[in-house]
C-alpha cells in the first residue's frame, strides 16, 4: 500500500480511501449492510493496508460511525476518519 500525508496535517494515510456509505445502518437505508456483514470488507481493508476511511454524517444521520464499533483486538492497526464536522 502506498500512503501519503493528508494535506499538511502531518496524518499520514493510504492512498486509497475505503468510502463507507454502504456499511452501518438499515434504519437510514435498506440496502446498508451492518456491522456483522460489514465487517469482512473492513477486515479485507486493514490487511490490504487501508487505514483511511470515510464516514461522513450524510451517509449515517444520528447513528454512531462503525469504525467505532470494533475494539483493537479487531482492528489493531491506527484508523484515520474523515468526516463532515
Amino acid at each position: 500500500m502506498q500512503y501519503t500525508y493528508l494535506g499538511q496535517t502531518g496524518v499520514k494515510v493510504s492512498r486509497l480511501c475505503l468510502g463507507c456509505m454502504s456499511y452501518g445502518s438499515t434504519k437510514w437505508r435498506p440496502w446498508v449492510l451492518e456491522q456483522q456483514a460489514a465487517m469482512p470488507f473492513f477486515r479485507k481493508a486493514v490487511e490490504a493496508g487501508i487505514n483511511f476511511f470515510d464516514t461522513a454524517d450524510v451517509y449515517l444521520p444520528l447513528e454512531h460511525k462503525l469504525l467505532h464499533l470494533f475494539d483493537e483486538e479487531q482492528m489493531p492497526r491506527k484508523l484515520t476518519e474523515a468526516t463532515l464536522g
